[in-house]
């Protein structure tokens, strides 16, 4: 079984709990949510900026953070329920070139739920950032599980890498909601 295989078996539980979270603490669907869903990839984004565009380094794709961290930002600031940006997280230090690709697995295939996210979103809300990832994911993506697909499975550090980042949006999302209301 190849490293996308086990990233996805292994991590389903963290994913689904990640997923949750967010529906509960960040509903897009309203204009609070959103905002709060906003806040939160923010800090994600800032937290894992330098890993993430290593590990796109290291797939072969463009580094794009801090492009996605400039929509952010933007669709944060033009919120039209709130317009103020929360504290930069700090960078969090990579441990691994391991952990570079389940933090990789973790935000690419994220983007991949972009295109149902923009349908829900409140109608006045700005969505810069969702659709920088709708634009990239078709190149992005299939580069991401060709990489996954081809590295071999014994990879332990990026599942529990993954399983981390999926438990550190659950937690944010959920820290955002409460810090913002």
């Amino acid at each position: 079984m190849n490293l996308r295989e086990q990233l996805k078996t292994k991590t389903m539980t963290f994913h689904k709990a990640a997923e949750l979270a967010s529906a509960r603490y960040a509903p897009i669907d309203k204009l609070h949510g959103y905002y709060f869903f906003l806040c939160g990839m923010y800090n994600m984004y800032t937290k894992y900026a330098s890993a993430l565009d290593k590990g796109s380094v290291k797939m072969s794709l463009p580094p794009r953070s801090q492009k996605i961290i400039k929509a952010l930002e933007t669709d944060i600031i033009n919120s039209p329920k709130h317009s103020y940006l929360p504290e930069k997280s700090n960078s969090l230090p990579i441990k691994c070139d391991q952990s570079l690709l389940g933090i990789s697995y973790v935000f690419e295939g994220s983007a991949l739920g972009s295109n149902v996210l923009i349908r829900r979103i409140p109608i006045k809300a700005k969505n810069n950032y969702l659709t920088l990832l709708i634009k990239d994911t078709p190149l992005r993506w299939p580069q991401t599980i060709k990489f996954l697909s081809n590295t071999d499975y014994k990879n332990k550090s990026a599942i529990d890498e993954a399983c981390n980042v999926f438990k550190d949006i659950a937690q944010t999302m959920k820290d955002v909601s409460i810090g913002l209301k």
